[in-house]
């Protein structure tokens, strides 16, 4: 599957088109921008009906600040680009021999070496495509529901826009800080999940709920089909169980490539947890059940080589994609019968992409 770029904070959709074009010109003769008025947001996008999302790409100068992508709200529709900036929190200023030239967006830029290429302005909407605007950003008048972009080059001869977006980012608010924010992230900017809408404008993830079998289809699809779902074609599932599931389509491609045979009374159990041994099993199927030849003696001392799933967890133990628990008396433990949570599929799923039968 193709990987989007990892580990970026906050969580954020990728995209991408590359555009030529020149340094972005803005219009008004001022060569600071107006005082920093209060942004609807700063650290996260729009809600729906809220503004317009603004995305900074600090680019080749990512590493001069502490987050090299940054996302925040102007609340409503923006008389122009520039008020879109100052309205989300990022004050600019031009080049002082140039003005209508942003040179630095929150700090960051030389205001007076700027001019090739410096900073670029792209505009899309959400699901969309980046846009280069070469009209400047003085000129245009973002609407509800659309996003600028913004991004910093000191070299080149082809403007690259923002490396994420214009999709609206999704920020999850129970993810920062936790093992395995990487993994969540990672996830995420792969479109295989979008967590739970929590109704008052924020979005969780709940890493720590285990996985249902119905959202295990649906990540699996996901990950083999870049984030995608299926066609409005696509069949439905045949278990008795899942004909008119929510995710009945991902059910039944999760099937009809041989991951799963449901159970023996015909059901698929949608809302039962996928326990870790499971998750053994469908992945290893996943990856087309590669010749393996499971060890003599087994890395975990909960797994017997007489378990049913042994093949599929040493396979997994060996690709690295798992490592077990170490437990207090030195032991090494797989726990198979345990529920896989939310954040170690995240971790499960990331691994197995690094897998080279997956890239």
């Amino acid at each position: 599957m193709l990987r989007p770029s990892a580990g970026v904070a906050p969580v954020l959709l990728v995209l991408g088109l590359l555009v030529a074009g020149g340094p972005v010109q803005a219009s008004p003769a001022t060569s600071r921008a107006p005082a920093v008025a209060q942004a609807a947001h700063v650290g996260q996008p729009c809600a729906p009906g809220e503004g317009v999302t603004v995305v900074i790409d600090y680019g080749d100068l990512a590493a001069t600040v502490d987050d090299p992508i940054a996302v925040s709200c102007a609340p409503g529709a923006q008389a122009s680009g520039l008020t879109a900036l100052t309205n989300s929190g990022n004050p600019y200023m031009f080049h002082p021999r140039f003005p209508g030239f942003v040179c630095s967006i929150n700090g960051v830029g030389d205001p007076s070496t700027c001019l090739s290429p410096g900073w670029t302005y792209w505009r899309g909407v959400p699901d969309g495509e980046w846009t280069y605007s070469s009209s400047g950003a003085g000129a245009t008048t973002p609407g509800v529901d659309t996003v600028e972009g913004w991004r910093y080059q000191t070299s080149g001869t082809t403007n690259l826009p923002p490396a994420v977006g214009p999709s609206v980012p999704i920020v999850f608010d129970d993810v920062a800080g936790t093992t395995f924010q990487a993994d969540i992230e990672w996830l995420v900017a792969a479109g295989i999940t979008t967590g739970y809408d929590n109704g008052d404008g924020t979005v969780s993830f709940r890493g720590s709920q285990a996985v249902l079998r119905e959202q295990m289809a649906a990540f699996l699809y996901r990950f083999e089909h870049d984030g995608a779902n299926p066609p409005s074609s696509a069949p439905s599932a045949t278990f008795s169980d899942a004909r008119t599931n929510t995710f009945t389509k991902h059910i039944a491609w999760l099937a009809g490539e041989g991951v799963t045979t449901g159970y023996p009374d015909g059901t698929f159990r949608p809302s039962a947890p996928v326990l870790r041994e499971q998750m053994a099993a469908f992945l290893y199927r996943l990856a087309g059940e590669p010749d393996f030849t499971p060890p003599a003696t087994s890395p975990f001392a909960d797994v017997p080589t007489t378990s049913t799933f042994y093949r599929e967890i040493t396979w997994l133990a060996e690709q690295r994609v798992t490592t077990g628990y170490r437990e207090a008396n030195g032991a090494t433990t797989f726990r198979g019968a345990q529920p896989v949570l939310r954040e170690q599929m995240a971790a499960f799923l990331n691994r197995f992409d690094e897998l080279p039968s997956e890239r």
